[in-house]
């Protein structure tokens, strides 16, 4: 590497052309010409696995700072959580009385108090019945009883991948999902727009996006397996969304919060009712379940987390490790138990939607990553018992990674050197 002179490169009216003549020029023969060529593609891999090193390491730093922000996040969600029953609790207290006088409720504002409760129900079953005639194929929303809308409007869907606009949608957010309809161009009638999808609130993640080029006031919602971007036709718009976003998660945290504490309020009589005569105190079985480890409670929202970052790997070794706990005899009881394996299972089948999609190459597929970037998911797919699909597809791309290859070597001079170059191409390839 003597005779390539570093500076040269780094120049910045450096000129790749007049180099390669300048090149030609001082070289004597071809043997000359092609040892200097050699030595700039070992001087380009050098360059190109440099690059990818420090892509790597600021890209793990990226992924622990995104994994550490997610787990902040549900902290926030907890303490707020906490602070709410806290304002309750005193709210409670400042209005008693100790004496019982300021505390008395007439039987006038309990008829009023039930007025105003049956008025507001009224307006929650007209505003769904309003949202069921307007939208086609509307699922049927007063299947819910304590559904209500907390937001709807009009969003412009963006490609994820190309940004480029898809279509024009109408969304309605309600407290317990979020509702997908697309416009009808040629409507008749009272219907304005056509159902497409709904996601559960507990599935959603709803990420904010930056303005990057023509794609501005967008927000992104991950719903695995799918991934939607929507744009806003104002900043005051977005934030609304990302505003009632907040306030359906945090409201659906709660209830899922109060169910488990009526649950255990419930369980607790249940088990103190066990009391006999002929048993004592010292006789009976405890009651107490063992508490689940914190990350056992979390691991859902740790494996959205794996599967965004796409750390398969670990993805997998999680999911074996949490089905391992929850089948051991400390928590083969637990009440917990079978929500928790049923939620890891969905993300399983989540998962190997994906590793399908990444073998498959009809999706966006590349042959720049060769096969070594294709053997992971083959190796999780395998342990899945998916292995006739995963060998399957990985016999495809190593067809198609040989055709790509073998199309870019040229036919230069014998067809000798060009047979060794398309085994060699070949035989690289299949390592």
């Amino acid at each position: 590497m003597s005779d390539i002179n570093m500076e040269k490169f780094a120049v910045p009216e450096f000129v790749p052309d007049r180099y390669v003549k300048e090149l030609a020029k001082s070289c004597v023969g071809g043997e000359e010409l092609q040892q200097q060529k050699e030595k700039i593609q070992t001087l380009a891999e050098e360059t190109a696995n440099a690059l990818k090193k420090n892509v790597y390491e600021n890209y793990m730093q990226f992924i622990e700072t995104a994994t550490e922000i997610s787990h902040l996040e549900a902290e926030m969600y907890k303490l707020s959580h906490l602070l709410s029953e806290q304002r309750t609790v005193l709210t409670t207290l400042s209005q008693a009385s100790i004496l019982g006088n300021d505390n008395t409720i007439s039987r006038e504002s309990l008829d009023n108090h039930d007025l105003e409760a049956d008025r507001a129900e009224e307006q929650r079953k007209n505003k769904l019945n309003l949202i069921t005639e307007k939208v086609e194929g509307c699922m049927n929303l007063l299947d819910v009883p304590d559904r209500t809308l907390l937001h709807e409007g009009d969003l412009l869907e963006i490609d994820a991948e190309e940004n480029t606009a898809l279509q024009r949608m109408h969304v309605y957010l309600f407290n317990d999902s979020l509702m997908l309809s697309s416009w009808i161009s040629n409507r008749r009638g009272p219907m304005r727009y056509k159902f497409q999808t709904s996601y559960p609130i507990s599935t959603l993640a709803v990420v904010n996006v930056r303005d990057l080029g023509t794609v501005k006031q967008a927000f992104k919602v991950l719903a695995f397996p799918d991934t939607r971007v929507f744009q806003c036709n104002s900043l005051a718009i977005k934030k609304d969304w990302l505003d009632k976003f907040d306030v359906a998660k945090k409201m659906h945290i709660e209830k899922e919060t109060s169910k488990q504490k009526k649950k255990e309020s419930q369980d607790k009589p249940r088990t103190e009712s066990l009391d006999s005569p002929s048993l004592s105190v010292e006789e009976l079985p405890s009651p107490q379940v063992t508490p689940l480890p914190d990350w056992l409670s979390d691991v859902t929202e740790e494996l959205d987390v794996l599967i965004v970052e796409r750390h398969f790997q670990r993805t997998y070794e999680l999911m074996v490790s949490a089905q391992k706990t929850l089948n051991s005899e400390e928590f083969k009881n637990h009440p917990q138990r079978a929500d928790i394996l049923k939620r890891i299972e969905q993300k399983q089948k989540a998962l190997t939607e994906i590793l399908l999609k990444e073998l498959d190459v009809s999706h966006n597929w590349s042959p720049r990553g060769g096969l070594r970037s294709s053997r992971h998911p083959v190796l999780i797919l395998n342990k899945f018992n998916m292995t006739s699909q995963a060998c399957e597809l990985f016999l495809e791309i190593c067809s198609h990674t040989v055709k790509a290859h073998v199309k870019g070597v040229q036919l230069e001079g014998s067809i000798h050197s060009y047979v060794n170059q398309v085994g060699e191409v070949f035989f690289l390839l299949i390592k």
